[in-house]
């Protein structure tokens, strides 16, 4: 094999100096990913990562090609991997314009990072065709293309998730509605029963003194193994006898001695 000149653009640069851009909008699926482990693992690297300095860090990287690269050999425990370090791609813009162009032949597309990329470059001053580009795409058509149909894909789940909120907001203006149509006769009483799946439910308006008084009970109840119930119809009945009350008209509820009410229904009394 004849001899060939060396080329020393790479430098082999620590795993944990190097970051990710959020911005990249290349990605790839854990299939594709776990046969790049597994040839780096046998292999090495076949090319150098390209990196630029970190914007804000002081001797740390930001990658522009080979992010996927980069995790690999984490997930390799590799404590240095091979980079070029691009010293003219400093500026944030030039570097993620960099980063599309370099990516776009690899792995799938983010549509959608692409598309908040496009629209921070143009928020920044670039022209589209520049952008374009910048970014390596040969065709005006693609990328036009890729931005009209992120942009209509962004406008129909904006649209779905307004018709999901109509739909939530409607069913519980109807649960509302039958709670009141139940109980809301007691509720200047300071509590509301209401019947809900076959179960049913009671609600109550608690000042300082008794909402302690529930903590307390709640915590003496999880300490005791003890259902709330028990503890309430004892804790009435104990009640309504040193108040006097007729003990009929709570005699029935007490025991436990009564159909459930039907869905809609609520009991007397």
């Amino acid at each position: 094999m004849p001899e060939f000149q060396k080329w020393d653009g790479a430098v082999l640069v620590p795993t944990e100096l190097i970051e990710t851009d959020p911005m990249n909008p290349n990605v790839m699926d854990e299939d594709t990913f776990s046969k790049l482990v597994d040839m780096i693992q046998e292999h090495g690297f076949d090319e150098p990562l390209q990196v630029a300095q970190h914007p804000t860090k002081a001797g740390s990287f930001v990658t522009i090609g080979g992010e996927h690269r980069l995790k690999a050999a984490r997930v390799l425990s590799m404590p240095t991997v091979p980079c070029c370090v691009k010293e003219n791609l400093s500026d944030e813009d030039k570097r993620q314009m960099a980063l599309v162009q370099r990516n776009i032949v690899r792995g799938d597309l983010d549509r959608t990072k692409f598309s908040k990329l496009v629209a921070k470059l143009s928020d920044n001053g670039y022209d589209k065709e520049v952008i374009r580009t910048k970014m390596g795409f040969v065709d005006a058509g693609t990328f036009e293309k890729l931005i009209k149909e992120e942009k209509a894909r962004e406008e129909k789940v904006l649209e779905d998730d307004k018709d999901k909120a109509v739909h939530v907001v409607d069913n519980l203006q109807f649960v509302v509605n039958e709670i009141l149509a139940q109980g809301g006769d007691t509720i200047p009483k300071g509590y509301l029963m209401f019947a809900y799946k076959n179960r049913i439910h009671m609600l109550v308006q608690c000042d300082g003194v008794l909402y302690k008084q529930m903590q307390l009970m709640g915590k003496a109840l999880a300490r005791n193994n003890t259902q709330i119930n028990d503890f309430l119809v004892e804790a009435i009945s104990k009640a309504a006898t040193e108040k006097g009350w007729e003990q009929r008209e709570f005699e029935a509820d007490l025991t436990g001695n009564y159909e459930p009410a039907a869905p809609g229904e609520v009991p007397a009394g």
